[in-house]
């Protein structure tokens, strides 16, 4: 139902003779409707309709109360009342003027008729007591049917035009407002075009002073030429950088530079004229006594006040930008290269396992020197070597279980000969000088391996067109005059020199070349050129590193390590026997949820005495460590990476719920964040992938002997 064909009208009063009134009047049946139909054209000058007439939708209610709940209704149901005909008097409810006064509460272009007697109030009475009297109409009783006919016809003509001048009323409001608000940002535009064209004038006025100042006094070269290539202005930097005067200003590109690089130049002066539009080049511009430096150079057209065009440029030297940059692209990805090979190890080291456990199986089964044991053991070579491999990814990564021991400088850097040969490439030669007594370290061989890496890329780096490259050893003494220099220990060391043919460093350089400042990646994301994780490794290690260096001459970095005495190292002997190892008889969970290794695990353990459960991952070792028959386990072996339930957690656990039951921790991959330093550190707590049965015999004794002292084992 549309607003203009709103002829829905309420009728309040107490009297229900009254409703049949109105009704009679106002929506009577088909009969009736005609006569008064032909009244109404009577009255209002219209045709007599030869069918049915338009009729009012009417509703009833007998009290104020009643009234008001019947109007929220029909407001809530968008089926609004466009007229009211209201009684005075309708006891014992409200009378009709409070009833007016709830109505238009609720709806306050609600047109009302309040019907009354002589005796009743007067209009001056009932004008004074309500908020709206234009939308009130005083129909005196007795009416008679034509009065209410013409007011009920005019009074929802007179809403519903309210309705619509409402509505053009906000939309005519919405329209001023939309209006202001653009005359408000026009004015505020404008304030601020005067306000910028007033300094802009102040600008202009001192540009021609400032602009001088401010190009002599820049640190960035900035130049100006004419079409034909011919210098028209310098400012200092350019004079201090290339060693010219204002006198050089009539001078072009060929009277200052190579020809190659000249028309280099020129080619792009020209791109930028035909352009016309700023263009940004890397050029070529030799400082003088050195090699030819790259340069960022920002061209642009420029037109005078006779229409004469020109190119100006400003330079920046971005030659050792470009070099630390190259250095870090390459940092990160020898970073990438080590995570993706510490998750490849961490696999791997699951595989070898297997191997190395099945094949010492056959092995101690097998005659010694017989064919079988022979090709066993080229099985278990095979396997040292991929554990090898292993730990060379891992010293990568950084997370390799490693601890500081005894190693031979010399045979370090054999192993990873190959890698530092791939990492120098070919344009680069490479050399090793091993000196003939090397010497031993106590130091992680991981970090060492590390350390010299780091070197040998940052030499490789520093030559970007090839050179020489050259890794030295030999066994050197540190006086006590430089060892009070350094802060360490006098005495014989072990020197490692890395020296390369590259650019070289200044002083200003070499001052800083260990800190963090080299690096342009964020806090706690890499070490950039590596220097400084090469200093706090030689550091760690009780020594120190020394570097040399010259402009144009290359880089020499020395690494000095104390020297220590040759450990024994044993030939590798037949792996023994399982009447060989150490053996017990004690209660062993293995959980491990690579099913191979687990079954290995479990079938050694089981030839060496020891009664075995299995478990395939932590939340089945928990249940079975929590059942109420309680099972009698003197250690869990666990691994650390597993679904669902951590070996690490698993750990933790056990030592609330079952603090009687020793752990042995097993991983390949230091890097997991779960493990704790101390874990590690500990034999009796932590075994390393992949393992021999001998290892695995002696890690798991050591493990319940460790636990035998500390705490009982409980029946």
């Amino acid at each position: 139902m549309t607003q203009e064909e709103n002829n829905r009208i309420l009728i309040v009063d107490d009297n229900p003779a009254i409703h049949a009134d109105f009704r009679k009047i106002l929506a009577p049946e088909v009969k009736r409707a005609v006569d008064l139909a032909a009244a109404e054209a009577i009255l209002f000058g219209q045709t007599p309709p030869s069918a049915t007439r338009k009729t009012f939708e009417i509703d009833s209610a007998f009290q104020g109360e009643e009234a008001l709940s019947m109007l929220r209704s029909a407001q809530a149901a968008g089926r609004p009342y466009a007229l009211a005909f209201v009684d005075v008097r309708m006891p014992p409810g409200w009378d009709g003027v409070q009833t007016m006064i709830r109505l238009w509460e609720v709806a306050p272009d609600l047109q009302i008729v309040l019907c009354t007697a002589y005796s009743d109030y007067s209009w001056q009475e009932v004008a004074e007591k309500v908020s709206a009297p234009h939308n009130l109409v005083v129909l005196k009783k007795p009416f008679d049917n034509i009065e209410v006919l013409q007011l009920a016809h005019a009074l929802c003509y007179k809403w519903a035009a309210t309705q619509a001048a409402n509505a053009q009323l906000e939309q005519l409001n919405a329209m001023v407002a939309e209006r202001t608000c653009e005359l408000d940002r026009t004015n505020a535009e404008l304030r601020q075009e005067i306000g910028e064209r007033r300094r802009g004038e102040e600008i202009l006025r001192e540009s021609e002073e400032r602009f001088r100042a401010f190009m002599d006094n820049s640190p960035v070269v900035a130049f100006t030429k004419d079409r034909n290539g011919r210098y028209v202005y310098l400012n200092k930097a350019f004079e201090k950088q290339f060693g010219l005067s204002r006198d050089d200003a009539t001078r072009t590109d060929f009277d200052l530079w190579p020809a190659e690089v000249a028309a280099e130049m020129q080619a792009n002066d020209a791109v930028v004229l035909e352009a016309g539009e700023s263009r940004e080049f890397l050029e070529r511009m030799p400082l003088p006594g050195r090699d030819e430096n790259q340069w960022l150079v920002l061209k642009f057209p420029i037109r005078d006040r006779h229409g004469d065009r020109f190119v100006g440029g400003v330079a920046v030297d971005i030659t050792e930008r470009t070099q630390l940059e190259s250095q870090r692209r390459q940092s990160q990805k020898l970073e990438a290269v080590g995570q993706l090979a510490g998750g490849v190890a961490h696999d791997f080291n699951n595989i070898l396992a297997v191997i190395i456990g099945y094949t010492e199986t056959l092995m101690s089964l097998a005659e010694p020197e017989g064919t079988l044991a022979q090709n066993l053991s080229e099985i278990l070579k095979a396997a040292d070597r991929g554990t090898g491999l292993i730990a060379q990814l891992l010293a990568f990564s950084r997370n390799q279980v490693t601890w500081p021991r005894i190693i031979d400088v010399n045979s370090t850097i054999i192993d990873i000969d190959k890698i530092l040969h791939r990492i120098a490439g070919e344009d680069i030669y490479f050399t090793l000088l091993l000196g003939p007594e090397g010497g031993c370290i106590k130091a992680e061989p991981g970090q060492i391996e590390q350390l010299i890496v780091n070197l040998v890329v940052n030499a490789r780096d520093s030559m970007a067109t090839g050179g020489e490259l050259r890794v030295e050893t030999e066994q050197v003494v540190v006086s006590n005059s430089e060892a009070e220099a350094e802060g360490v220990t006098p005495g014989e060391y072990v020197l490692v020199q890395v020296a390369d043919t590259g650019t070289g460093m200044s002083p200003e350089t070499q001052a800083h070349i260990f800190e963090p400042f080299f690096t342009t990646k964020e806090d706690g994301k890499g070490t950039g050129l590596g220097l400084a994780t090469c200093y706090g490794i030689a550091k760690q290690s009780g020594g120190f590193i020394r570097v040399e260096s010259e402009l144009g001459k290359g880089t020499t970095f020395r690494v000095y390590l104390p020297r220590v005495e040759p450990a024994a190292v044993p030939d590798l002997p037949h792996p023994p026997r399982a009447s060989e190892l150490p053996k017990g008889d004690e209660s062993i969970l293995v959980v491990e949820d690579e099913e191979s290794l687990r079954e290995v695990t479990v079938a050694t353990l089981r030839e060496l005495g020891y009664k075995v459960r299995e478990a395939a991952d932590g939340e089945i070792a928990q249940r079975m460590l929590s059942a109420s028959d309680g099972i009698r386990v003197d250690l869990v072996l666990t691994d650390v990476g597993m679904p669902r339930l951590d070996g690490v957690t698993l750990a933790h656990w056990l030592e609330t719920h079952r603090p009687e039951v020793r752990v042995l921790l097993v991983s390949g991959y230091a890097g997991d964040k779960r493990l704790r330093d101390e874990d590690v550190a500990l034999d009796h707590r932590f075994l390393a992938k992949p393992f021999t049965r001998a290892q695995l015999a002696t890690a798991v004794r050591k493990a319940l002997e460790h636990k035998r002292e500390t705490s009982p084992v409980s029946a």
